[in-house]
């Protein structure tokens, strides 16, 4: 049993990083050091058993972290959408977001399509905005125009207000036109 609780494709290949470490052999020795006693050989057995223990409880501890890292790489795929249901949630999707295969031409004619109408937009704003530069402009012209034609009127009436009566309904006549 591989331990794998997803399909190969979905998770982390085995054995990166999680095989159980090599068979540790006797190391060599000099053999005037065999000569020592036997318990102290024993001893030594004893303990590299100890720290090597099986290779079935090794092989169970590198099946369980497998399975543990698996299980951390599917969710981490469900969770970023790269998983094999967000693949066939995005090849099954529909509309200007869908993956259609597009002929080259399209792409450039459309890409040409949508540089116009940028280019049309941005001259259209442009254009109003000058426009109403020149309406503002004109606008303060008009007042200031308004404003010399009543000072003009208003010097006219005070002058009127001094001639005798009968140049006075001319004058009048000349102001309210």
């Amino acid at each position: 049993m591989s331990g794998w609780t997803v399909p190969p494709n979905a998770a982390v290949p085995p054995g990166a990083g999680l095989e159980p470490p090599p068979g540790v052999g006797r190391p060599s020795r000099p053999e005037h050091e065999e000569g020592r006693g036997s318990a102290e050989t024993r001893a030594e057995a004893d303990a590299e058993a100890a720290q090597h223990q099986s290779s079935y409880e090794l092989r169970k501890d590198a099946e369980h972290t497998r399975e543990a890292l698996n299980q951390d790489v599917v969710e981490l795929r469900h969770k970023f959408g790269i998983d094999d249901e967000a693949k066939a949630r995005r090849l099954a999707a529909t509309g200007p977001l869908g993956p259609v295969r597009r002929h080259p031409f399209t792409v450039a004619f459309a890409a040409a399509g949508a540089t116009t109408a940028t280019m049309i937009g941005i001259k259209i704003a442009r254009d109003h905005r000058k426009a109403t530069k020149r309406y503002m402009k004109a606008a303060k012209t008009r007042r200031k125009a308004q404003q010399r034609f009543g000072d003009a009127r208003d010097a006219v009436r005070s002058a009127a207000a001094e001639l005798p009566h009968r140049r006075r309904s001319g004058l009048r006549r000349l102001v309210h036109r």
